[in-house]
């Protein structure tokens, strides 16, 4: 018979458990934040190294977003830079550019000097938090705004509200925004801001100031000194009658419209850069290169002005002009000295001209500047109509920041209207029209030269434009012109459903040697129902003589085939470009991604030639084929990343270019399930497995390859499984992970 314990026992036995506890909880505890402490400081280590050789080639990153974007190109994402350790933080240093890893302020592991100054230090948060160091925002963050007491980066966030509150004496804080409000009352602080704020409102900054390194807006200066750098520019900067001490504006890049009239403080103004329009106070001097406009009053539109027939500098803020009827036009430029309008809002059938069309007058020559304008019409926003005369010659239009709307529509991502017109223009010579930060919605064009004569040598400059609606550009009887689009998104919309609708982008229908600059543009394509013949495509180049350059990256998705043959691709929307209707003798400089050009008079077909793009190496990238073996992708990279492994899907291929893509870290090919299959075309090409790094086979997938020889190597089977290599076709090799017994 056994003997239970006895109380005496019992006590000693958990004693005698406390006791270890007591003795081993702690060294449990140790190890674990060792093995932490030491995953964190791999981890930092290696990002470092990602740093370093960015800053070799491309000098030190100057927010915590361009470092971000460095590491993530090593493979790492956001989450490696919040630590495994409790109470450690990961933090980037913007002197050094680089990571350290340190616990309650004290470092525990750096490849560099740490700078002493916690504000120099930047942590990643998902919230608003009270912290001495900078803050990166990451993709968690749900907030509209944000307030803190040094510097502020929000990532990959739009629209967030930021606000800088601090006294303390802060010689280089940085502040990236993305959109929004920025609000910065820091009186002993030098702020340095980058990306794109909607409006900045400077309380305070110390005397040696804010400077603008990106874009902004609207800017409002109530004390301090506001430097534009070279590569800033500034929509709007007003010294408003409430400032509260001294002001100072050096401008070095770019300022549409400087507003310092209703200004009772002690205002200076240096210029070295591009000044488009001052309106300047009694007194007030520009020193160094004069504006290109400069004005000492203000001229205040009211909802019953509906012609200018003087110079000046207009300004309607707050103030609404309708049209009358849909006979006239909501406002008349009648007269060719330089006229700036700002702020009004324009609404009507036909709701701005220069000139007066239906009375025949025309001057031969207009000078408009439009900023902060919204114009709403139903059919014609902004038009220059001139006769077919000799005289038309020497325009120049402006329009900044505005907003110009077909208001017959409701949704402009989904639709549009057929002979609408953004911006209309008739018989130009040698004229020059700028377009900066705007947005067209909802029009048939956006922009045309229409066939009223013609239009010859004049120039069209675009950038950070949002284009949504039939066509960016349809230029109609046009020679010798020059368009500049960069950096802006391009919407195509074709609703309509004739027999055949087809429609594009850009569209240039008659004239001859017209020259194109596409830079680092974004075109997308709305249509449906998708057919064939009813398409929105990406350029329609039906005359001759015209040179299409493409510069940086000009990313084009959606659905944009068309050609004569229209069965030789596959009628959906997944993801096909094609630049089309291209003349034999266009020329086409540059590099494309995903896109290919067919020439549907005649049997000529124009492929860019992937081995002469400039700016990228063999190396470093391959080609990415469609279920039915079409090409649907290009894509550069170095390394492969568990995005890069998202490619890998059922029936799709890859196909190698060159040799030197890395895989670093293993990984699974987590987008193929049983039963699938993937071709890999090494093209006689190697990737180079960094610590025994390799492409994990999920169960019951078969990956097949064009070698003849086993690359076994690259891949492992997924936990569970065997790796099975065979022999397929031709003696090709194939890998298939088959579940163990």
């Amino acid at each position: 018979m056994r003997r239970a314990f006895t109380i005496v026992e019992l006590v000693i036995v958990i004693a005698v458990i406390a006791i270890l506890a007591a003795v081993l909880i702690p060294t449990f505890t140790s190890l674990i934040q060792k093995a932490n402490q030491s995953n964190d400081t791999t981890n930092v280590k290696n990002m470092n190294t990602f740093l370093a050789a960015a800053e070799a080639t491309d000098g030190k990153a100057e927010t915590m977003y361009d470092a971000v974007q460095v590491i993530k190109e090593g493979g790492y994402d956001l989450s490696k830079l919040t630590p495994t350790g409790e109470g450690y933080d990961i933090v980037w240093d913007q002197e050094y550019n680089r990571l350290a890893l340190v616990n309650d302020g004290q470092v525990i592991f750096s490849d560099s000097k740490i700078s002493s100054e916690k504000w120099k230090l930047w942590i990643v948060t998902d919230e608003q938090i009270e912290t001495e160091y900078s803050v990166y925002l990451s993709d968690k963050f749900t907030g509209s705004e944000y307030t803190a007491t040094a510097g502020v980066d929000v990532g990959d966030n739009e629209g967030v509200n930021v606000t800088i509150d601090t006294d303390a004496t802060m010689t280089d804080l940085r502040v990236r925004t993305n959109g929004g409000t920025m609000t910065v009352d820091a009186p002993n602080a030098t702020v340095s801001h980058y990306e794109k704020a909607d409006t900045a409102n400077i309380t305070a900054v110390a005397g040696n100031s804010y400077h603008e390194y990106g874009t902004v807006d609207f800017a409002n200066i109530q004390k301090g000194n506001f430097v534009v750098e070279a590569q800033g520019t500034a929509g709007t900067v007003t010294i408003p009658a409430t400032a509260t001490g001294a002001v100072s504006v050096n401008n070095k890049g770019t300022i549409n419209l400087l507003n310092t009239v209703d200004a009772t403080v002690s205002v200076s103004i240096t210029n070295s850069g591009t000044l488009s329009t001052a309106v300047v106070g009694e007194g007030q001097q520009i020193e160094g290169t004069p504006a290109e406009n400069t004005y000492d009053e203000i001229v205040k539109l009211t909802a019953d002005t509906h012609e200018i027939t003087a110079g000046g500098y207009y300004d309607g803020t707050g103030v609404t002009i309708t049209a009358v009827d849909d006979t006239v036009r909501a406002l008349y430029v009648k007269t060719n000295e330089p006229v700036i309008i700002n702020g009004v809002t324009l609404k009507g059938k036909w709701a701005l001209e220069l000139g007066d069309s239906a009375n025949k007058l025309t001057l031969g020559d207009y000078h408009v500047v439009l900023i902060n304008c919204t114009i709403q019409a139903t059919e014609r926003a902004v038009e220059l109509r001139y006769s077919n005369t000799e005289d038309n010659k020497g325009s120049t239009i402006e329009i900044y920041n505005c907003n110009i709307e077909n208001t017959q529509i409701t949704d402009y991502d989904t639709n549009t209207s057929s002979r609408t017109y953004g911006v209309l223009l008739n018989n130009i010579d040698d004229t020059t029209v700028t377009i900066d930060r705007a947005q067209f919605l909802g029009f048939g064009y956006a922009l045309l030269t229409d066939n009223d004569g013609t239009s010859e040598n004049s120039t069209f400059k675009i950038t950070n434009t949002v284009f949504k609606g039939r066509a960016v550009f349809d230029l109609i009887a046009s020679y010798n012109n020059v368009v500049y689009l960069e950096n802006s998104l391009i919407r195509g919309i074709n609703i309509f459903t004739g027999p055949s609708e087809e429609f594009a982008d850009i569209v240039v229908e008659s004239g001859d040697n017209n020259v194109f600059h596409i830079k680092d543009n974004v075109f997308e394509s709305y249509r449906s129902p998708v057919t064939p013949n009813n398409n929105q495509f990406a350029f329609d180049i039906r005359t001759v003589g015209t040179t299409i350059n493409f510069y940086g990256s000009n990313t084009m998705t959606g659905y944009f085939m068309y050609a004569n043959d229209a069965t030789d691709f596959p009628a959906d929307s997944s993801g096909f470009c094609y630049l089309v209707d291209i003349q034999p003798d266009t020329v086409i400089n540059g590099w494309f991604t995903e896109a290919k050009a067919i020439c549907t008079q005649g049997s000529n077909e124009i492929v860019l030639d992937w081995n002469k793009m400039p700016s990228v190496e063999a190396k470093d990238y391959f080609y990415y084929y469609a279920v039915d073996g079409s090409f649907k992708q290009y894509h550069l990279i170095s390394y492969f990343s568990e995005a890069a492994a998202s490619w890998f899907m059922n029936g799709e291929a890859i196909t190698l270019q060159g040799d030197g893509i890395v895989i670093e870290n293993s990984i699974t090919l987590a987008a193929l399930h049983k039963g699938e299959t993937f071709l890999m075309n090494f093209n006689g090409y190697s990737i180079e497995q960094k610590n025994g790094a390799q492409l994990i086979i999920p169960e019951g997938v078969v990956i097949k390859t064009d070698s003849t020889t086993s690359v076994k190597q690259l891949f492992a089977a997924a936990s569970g499984c065997e790796l099975v290599e065979t022999a397929g076709a031709n003696d090709c090799f194939e890998y298939t992970a088959v579940a163990q017994a």
